[in-house]
């Protein structure tokens, strides 16, 4: 039997499930908040709300989740003085974009407060962006590192430097289409 046409690929599959249904937290991330203060208080709940409306303006977000007055104990650990929140992210968006926006205006939120705060990010979608942020600047620094070697070695092989640059230049030629032509087929499935 085949599958109509909208749901053989994934990308747009994924489109459909969020526009079609509104699945506000089909990707999201999860802010571990300690400091706030009991919430059932008055102090404890501002400071909770600012906190949420802060998350809520942040670009890429699509909805957020945390604790009610106390009435919803699943977000909240008592014992830990710990609030959980989550925070849908928009698909379409940029999700390590939005990470990092999420993060920096957390950051705000705590240097503005006078309360000690820890505000963590985590889930699927922290976890992504920071290893794909790690992975990228491991990748940098030891191309950093073996270029030069590489260079000099091409540099006595071919004996000249002339001749050593045609490789160097070519490989870069070729990584930089082939990344591209990646970046371009992702963006067509």
């Amino acid at each position: 039997r085949a599958q109509p046409p909208e749901t053989r690929c994934p990308k747009r599959l994924d489109s459909l499930r969020t526009t079609r249904f509104g699945a506000p937290y089909a990707e999201y991330a999860v802010l571990v908040a300690t400091g706030l203060g009991p919430i059932d208080r008055t102090a404890g709940r501002e400071l909770l709300d600012s906190l949420a409306a802060r998350v809520g303006r942040v670009p890429g977000v699509t909805r957020v989740r945390t604790a009610n007055a106390g009435e919803d104990s699943l977000y909240v650990v008592p014992a830990r003085d710990m609030v959980l929140m989550v925070a849908g992210l928009d698909r379409t968006a940029a999700v390590d974009v939005t990470v990092q926006a999420l993060r920096e205006a957390t950051v705000a939120f705590a240097t503005e407060t006078p309360a000690p705060l820890t505000l963590r990010w985590t889930g699927q979608a922290a976890l992504n962006a920071d290893l794909r942020q790690a992975s990228a600047a491991d990748a940098r620094t030891a191309e950093r590192r073996v270029l030069p070697l590489s260079f000099a070695l091409l540099v006595i092989s071919f004996g000249g430097f002339l001749a050593a640059l045609v490789p160097v230049l070519a490989g870069a030629a070729v990584v930089g289409l082939a990344l591209g032509a990646a970046g371009w087929l992702a963006g067509m499935v």
